[in-house]
């Protein structure tokens, strides 16, 4: 008989000191990104949902194997860490679902980690919360060559090193007429101290260095 390998879940730290990051031996969302907090949970993700249950913590990204959690500013992650882990640990030892299969089905492949746009909620005039794309183009002609080949490089080069950290980055859109692209940062690299270092120093120059045509690098 095969014996299925026990659930380990891996407290680390990032280094945005509100943000920690849980990683498991099982597979969360493959090939994903889903980032919620209590104002655009959906429910999306049970885990998710569960996870926004703990007062301390503001808001969730949920990745391949990985969880990103960010904390309340007066909490402490000396406080909390031993307690995350075990829910996570229990909570996929008991098989409890990821995500919910059928809102999955709807809304899934808009949250594809290398999607050039993301799923995001939005107010409505009437207060309540839909699902909505964030829009890539603007008033410029779009040159889907340059952005193509600017998505396989941040998928290629720059995501797995931002996911070591516990982050996640997205292309969002780029300008041929300013030479500008916008991305979006996720999980431990919003907010963090470091990241505007790191998206000039090491994104802005990587990208300018091999596809000419870019000029700038912001995140939106």
């Amino acid at each position: 008989m095969s014996q299925v390998e026990p659930v380990q879940v891996f407290a680390e730290s990032t280094p945005n000191p509100t943000v920690i990051k849980l990683i498991t031996n099982r597979a969360l969302l493959p090939g994903h990104l889903l980032e919620i907090n209590r104002t655009n949970d959906l429910g999306l993700s049970p885990l998710g949902s569960r996870l926004l249950e703990f007062e301390e913590i503001l808001s969730v990204m949920i990745s391949n194997s990985f969880v990103s959690l960010t904390r309340q500013p007066h909490a402490e992650w000396s406080d909390l860490t031993a307690v995350l882990r075990d829910f996570m640990s229990h909570y996929l030892q008991s098989d409890l679902p990821i995500m919910d299969k059928a809102l999955w089905e709807i809304h899934g492949a808009s949250l594809a980690i290398d999607a050039s746009s993301t799923v995001v909620t939005r107010l409505g005039n009437d207060g309540n919360e839909s699902l909505a794309n964030d829009p890539v183009g603007g008033s410029f002609q779009r040159n889907p060559q340059i952005e193509s080949k600017i998505e396989e490089i941040l998928k290629d080069y720059i995501q797995p090193a931002v996911e070591q950290d516990g982050g996640a980055i997205q292309f969002k859109s780029f300008n041929p007429e300013s030479g500008l692209v916008k991305v979006v940062l996720r999980g431990a690299c919003n907010g963090c101290p470091s990241a505007s270092l790191t998206l000039k120093a090491g994104i802005e120059n990587l990208l300018r260095r091999m596809v000419p045509e870019v000029k700038e690098v912001v995140a939106d």
